[in-house]
């Protein structure tokens, strides 16, 4: 049985004599005194650790556990299932270790390869072993149950806080609350500041996701029993049995300019357009390849070289790696209680690179090759364009032609 709360100056020695309970926190908990309190009549299983919140407050945070080797099965019987991710120590020392190690790295045979298959697989493997060389990493445990401000970092330094608190060093274990709770505010700051703009639906829904839990509900995976069937439906969708490439290539007007007949010294893309968008990638998941992006913004001096050839090879022979046609993909329940596959949308992740290439091909050869007047009225797949500049522009010339009509009929 366990009595516990802030008893300010309240004396709860009659609970100890009448019903035997016994006091385990033996540590300031609020300036010099002992305001947070906890009662128990199995003080010889459980004890209490104070130690620094993790919350802005000036109480001290309390933590009441079992002791060592006693009743460990009744949490390892209760716990609920947790998700393996993997954490890299990203520290400035072990960032510059690999820095160091890409540079010194021989990329010749990457550079003299002509094909691009070869390199791209030869690349994969060099990179995930200089990774695995070079940057400390560790599995940390995610429930279903943690906010998303709980990230495998936080995580991983509540566990560390955790095991210190449990062996009594508890001056590290604070100074360790600082840092975790600084990580916390980061996290809840980056995510309300995306709602500054946002909509009152979409606000409750902000609300919705952090009041309850974010765990996927078990309800619908027997859609997805049969995964063949799934990738059938959707492939599918996503397939037009009338598209003929020789139909396409009528439309498209070639440029000497921009043709590339075999491997020559004008390659389309410079090493300096290559670091410079190897710098800007976003934090993002990676795709199959498992290559993070931080790593492409770490090391994008050291990869430059090898990065720029591989797809200017890619471009060159029209030829994308096998890696570059795969995705890791998720179902998104498109209605509260889907009941069928339909009611998913998919949400795939491709390789970084593949992004990085399909993004040079659009600035580079696509929106040039548009005609400019084709796109004076368009708002849709293109850049700038949305719902709000479609709406100003129909409010803007619906009163001119009202009053252009009113005046005719004058």
């Amino acid at each position: 049985m366990f009595i516990a709360g802030d008893f300010n100056s309240y004396d709860g020695s009659w609970m100890e004599t009448q019903y035997r309970l016994v006091q385990v926190v033996d540590a300031v908990t609020h300036g010099s005194n002992i305001l947070d309190q906890v009662y128990t009549n199995r003080s010889d299983i459980y004890h209490a650790v104070v130690c620094k919140s993790l919350i802005k407050t000036k109480h001290m945070s309390v933590v009441v556990s079992s002791r060592p080797n006693d009743f460990q099965q009744v949490h390892d019987c209760t716990a609920p299932k947790h998700k393996r991710t993997l954490l890299y120590d990203l520290r400035a020392h072990n960032i510059d270790r690999l820095r160091y190690h890409v540079a010194m790295h021989n990329w010749s045979g990457h550079l003299q390869c002509t094909d691009v298959q070869s390199v791209y697989d030869l690349f994969l493997r060099d990179v995930s072993m200089l990774i695995l060389c070079n940057i400390p990493t560790k599995f940390v445990a995610v429930g279903p149950r943690d906010p998303s401000y709980v990230t495998p970092l936080v995580r991983s330094l509540l566990n560390k806080r955790r095991r210190l608190s449990k062996r009594r060093r508890l001056d590290e274990a604070n100074i360790l609350a600082g840092k975790i709770n600084l990580l916390i505010q980061q996290g809840r700051s980056k995510e309300l500041s995306k709602l500054s703009q946002a909509t009152p639906k979409e606000l409750w829904a902000s609300v919705k996701n952090t009041t309850t839990n974010s765990g996927t509900s078990g309800t619908f995976f027997h859609l997805f029993a049969d995964i063949e069937f799934v990738n059938r439906y959707f492939s599918d969708i996503c397939t037009d049995p009338s598209y003929n490439s020789a139909n396409v290539t009528q439309y498209i007007k070639p440029n000497t300019k921009d043709r590339f007949d075999g491997i020559s010294n004008n390659y389309p893309l410079s090493i300096y357009d290559v670091v410079k968008m190897l710098q800007l990638m976003k934090c993002s998941s990676p795709g199959l390849d498992g290559i993070p992006s931080w790593f492409f913004r770490n090391c994008s001096y050291e990869i430059a070289d090898v990065v720029t050839h591989i797809l200017n090879l890619s471009f060159t022979h029209g030829v994308v790696p096998q890696q570059w046609r795969c995705a890791v993909v998720t179902p998104v329940p498109k209605v509260p209680k889907p009941t069928a596959i339909s009611d998913f949308r998919l949400i795939s992740v491709m390789p970084l690179l593949s992004r990085v290439a399909e993004r040079i091909l659009v600035r580079k050869w696509l929106l040039p090759a548009i005609p400019t007047d084709m796109l004076a009225d368009q708002f849709g797949f293109r850049p700038s364009g949305s719902t709000q500049c479609a709406l100003t522009n129909m409010l803007h010339h619906v009163p001119q032609c009202s009053r252009t009509v009113i005046m005719s009929g004058v």
